[in-house]
C-alpha cells in the first residue's frame, strides 16, 4: 500500500447511486429540470402493511412505487426518500409505520440519487442535474441552493450533512470526478477535479471528509476541510460505492462483489478487507450507533453488523430487487429502498 499527498486550496465563497444503470451512465447530461410550479406524479399511499404495526419481526414491504428510489434519509423520525423523477417523499414521526407518503415539491424532473439532513430543520438533495435542492423547513419548501465555482457537476451521487453548518458532496462533471463543501449558507466548489474519476460516496465528520468511487482504487481523506488531500490507493478494480464512519475511529466502506473494507487507525487512512459471505455489489452502509450496523445491495442484500463493522451476517430480505439506500431511526426501526420502488421497514432491526 502505497500514500501519496496532494495539496489543494479551496477558492473561497466569494466567487460559489448506484443504480441499474450500466457503469458509463454515471456520465449522462442532466435532465431539463420543470418549473417550480409543475405537477407531481399521482404516487400510490399504501395502507399499514398488514404485521408491521402490530410490530412483527424482521424486514417488512412498506411501500412499492412504480418511480426507481436511490436515497433515504432519518432524522427526528422524519423519513425522506428520494428517486427518479424529481420524487421525494416524506414521512412523518406518526406516519413512520403506516400511512400515506407525503409527496415534497422539488422543482426538477431530473433523478434524484441522494438526500440528507443536517436536523429537523435543514436538508438536502441532488443527482442527475448541477444543481443542489435545499431545505430549511423539513422539506415543507425546495429551491435551489447557492453555490459558487468553475466546476460544473453533471452528476451529483451523493451528499452528507455533518451539521447545519457543515456538509459535503461529491460526483462527475463530464470526465472527472468533483466534490463540493458545505459552508454555512452556500456549497462551495473548488476547481480541483481528479480526472476519470465517478466519485459514489462521501462522509463528513467535523473538519474531516472522505471519497471513494468507482476506477482508481483510492480512498481519498481530508483532515481540515479540504485544504490538504491525502489518499491511499488499495489497488481495487471494483467500485467502491459508499462510506459511513461510526465514530471517530471507525470507518466503513462498501462496494461491488461484496466488498466490505474496515479502517480503525482514527484517520480513515489504512484500510483492511472484511471475509463477507457473497459476492452481490453492496450499494450503502448505515449504522446507529458505534456497534451497530446494516449494509445492503443487489439482490435485496441486507447485511448486519453489531461489533463495529468486523463481522456481518444475513438478514431476510421480503424482496430480491436492488436495494440502494438503508438508514435507521434507532436501533430497532429501520427503512430500506431501492429498484422497482421498493420500500422496506423492520421494527425489530431486522431481526
Amino acid at each position: 500500500m502505497r500514500r501519496l499527498v496532494l495539496l489543494l486550496v479551496l477558492v473561497g465563497p466569494a466567487c460559489t447511486r448506484h443504480t441499474d444503470d450500466p457503469e458509463n451512465d454515471l456520465w449522462l447530461a442532466p435532465v431539463d429540470t420543470r418549473p417550480p410550479d409543475a405537477s407531481i406524479p399521482d404516487l400510490p399511499r399504501p395502507d399499514c402493511p398488514s404485521g408491521v404495526d402490530a410490530g412483527a419481526t424482521g424486514w417488512h414491504v412498506a411501500a412499492s412505487f412504480k418511480q426507481p428510489l436511490y436515497g433515504v434519509s432519518c432524522v427526528a423520525g422524519h423519513l425522506f426518500i428520494a428517486g427518479a423523477g424529481g420524487t421525494l417523499l416524506h414521512r412523518g414521526p406518526q406516519a413512520a409505520r403506516c400511512g400515506p407518503f407525503e409527496v415534497q415539491i422539488v422543482p426538477t424532473q431530473a433523478d434524484l440519487l441522494t438526500v440528507t439532513f443536517a436536523d429537523s430543520t435543514y436538508g438536502a438533495t441532488a443527482g442527475r442535474a448541477p444543481e443542489v435542492w435545499e431545505t430549511r423547513n423539513l422539506g415543507q419548501t425546495w429551491s435551489i441552493a447557492p453555490q459558487c465555482g468553475d466546476v460544473k457537476f453533471d452528476v451529483f451521487h451523493a451528499l452528507h450533512l455533518y451539521s447545519p453548518s457543515k456538509g459535503f458532496g461529491a460526483g462527475a462533471t463530464q470526465s472527472s470526478g468533483a466534490y463540493k463543501i458545505y459552508a454555512g449558507k452556500t456549497w462551495i466548489c473548488p476547481n480541483q477535479t481528479f480526472a476519470q474519476q465517478v466519485f459514489l460516496g462521501t462522509f463528513r465528520l467535523v473538519d474531516k471528509c472522505w471519497l471513494v468511487g468507482d476506477t482508481t482504487g483510492r480512498v481519498y481523506h481530508t483532515p481540515d476541510e479540504a485544504v490538504t488531500w491525502f489518499y491511499t490507493d488499495l489497488a481495487l478494480t471494483k467500485p467502491m460505492r459508499d462510506v459511513f464512519f461510526t465514530s471517530a475511529m471507525v470507518g466503513i466502506i462498501v462496494g461491488d462483489e461484496g466488498t466490505i473494507l474496515r479502517s480503525d487507525d482514527g484517520a480513515g487512512m489504512a484500510w483492511s478487507q472484511v471475509t463477507t459471505l457473497g459476492t452481490d455489489d453492496l450499494t450503502d452502509a448505515f449504522f446507529v450507533d458505534d456497534q451497530l450496523g446494516w449494509v445492503v445491495g443487489d439482490n435485496g442484500t441486507i447485511l448486519h453488523s453489531t461489533d463495529s463493522g468486523q463481522s456481518w451476517s444475513y438478514q431476510v430480505a421480503p424482496t430480491t430487487e436492488h436495494l440502494e439506500g438503508v438508514c435507521f431511526t434507532s436501533a430497532t426501526e429501520g427503512w430500506a429502498v431501492g429498484q422497482g420502488g421498493t420500500v422496506l421497514y423492520t421494527t425489530t432491526g431486522g431481526q
